[in-house]
């Protein structure tokens, strides 16, 4: 049993091995949100320690992805597609109207940073390792440095899937969509052992899950489409494309590559072209045909595709959305658990959802 006095202070009732008594418990975290009903709180298990999490929840209305594509008669409908990767930029985001327009992109970077700190931390696992020898099969080592390893890559998906987010609120975008990214194995002698120890460790799930509770908090639904060639496809003519350098000649197909070429002349950015494909590829999913409208050119006869534009290189956690509220795991007061199908709706989204 449990009696809530207010934001920070909770009465919890304990058996102390003879009777039962009301024991009063200070909490900390964030304020509790106005008009969601209180729901049940949880005790959680972390390590050596019990932490109280008193979750809210407040329905929503959302319409059906299929409904609000089949019912865009005007072509206003705005989608977010996002393109995610091992390399430095872990997501490159589109914006793109039901009519082919591209509003905006957004790439988000930080993946060099993270790998780096990944990568010294698995090299103290190593050294630590040698000097240990063979252990049992039921036995852990090195559990706190595994601990930072998972915080960081816990870390690193909250950070990439809230400014997603952000960059679709901003832009007013219904739908986020992603590939449905399977589970990629490493392979021996395909890739290095570098690209291997990458796709190891690669946040494609976590992002995707992260995205899909915190946008549903702000009215935006979340997708996935297949991932078969939305790399090697030109987005505006189909084509197979080449990959490339920046300043080579284009050739052939070179995964990871930064640059594409089409036999009909379109280039730029390999990363945008995919994300372009993905947000074609949930209309056409729901027999909706849409064309992308071709990029303005600049003096120099580059398209728009060729920069970065929106290099997002921010570090630490970004501020929400107003009215939005954010959840993280590490407080001691969860507003809300991960997953909960409950959220709320700012004022300002009332009148476009």
């Amino acid at each position: 049993m449990y009696r809530i006095v207010n934001e920070k202070e909770v009465y919890l009732k304990l058996y102390t091995g003879q009777a039962w008594i009301w024991v009063k418990y200070r909490m900390s975290g964030r304020s509790f949100p106005q008009s969601w009903e209180q729901a049940s709180p949880k005790l959680v298990v972390k390590g050596k320690k019990l932490f109280l999490h008193i979750c809210f929840e407040k329905k929503i209305k959302v319409a059906p992805i299929k409904q609000q594509v089949s019912k865009d008669t005007s072509n206003e409908l705005v989608i977010c597609s996002v393109d995610l990767n091992i390399n430095n930029n872990l997501a490159v985001c589109r914006i793109l109207k039901a009519d082919g327009t591209v509003l905006a992109s957004r790439f988000i970077g930080g993946g060099k940073a993270s790998s780096g700190r990944r990568k010294r931390a698995l090299g103290r696992v190593a050294k630590k390792r040698r000097k240990t020898g063979n252990l049992r099969k039921d036995e852990q080592d090195n559990k706190k440095l595994w601990e930072y390893i998972n915080n960081l890559d816990k870390y690193e998906a909250h950070r990439v899937s809230r400014r997603i987010v952000e960059f679709a609120f901003q832009y007013r975008a219904r739908i986020i969509v992603f590939e449905h990214l399977g589970n990629f194995k490493p392979q021996k002698g395909k890739y290095s052992r570098r690209g291997n120890e990458k796709r190891s460790f690669w946040l494609r799930g976590k992002i995707y899950h992260f995205t899909q509770y915190k946008a549903y908090e702000l009215g935006i639904l979340t997708s996935r489409v297949s991932p078969k060639n939305t790399s090697r496809l030109c987005a505006y003519c189909q084509k197979v494309v080449a990959r490339h350098n920046r300043n080579q000649k284009p050739k052939e197909y070179r995964p990871g590559a930064p640059m594409f070429t089409c036999p009909n002349g379109h280039r730029g950015n390999a990363d945008l072209n995919a994300s372009n494909n993905i947000g074609l590829r949930l209309f056409a999913r729901f027999n909706k045909q849409v064309s992308l409208k071709k990029p303005i050119l600049k003096k120099i006869g580059v398209s728009l595709l060729y920069n970065a534009e929106g290099q997002d290189k921010r570090d630490g956690q970004v501020a929400p959305p107003e009215l939005a509220v954010v959840h993280y795991e590490n407080n001691v007061v969860a507003l809300m658990g991960q997953g909960l199908p409950f959220s709320s709706t700012p004022a300002h989204l009332k009148n476009f959802s």
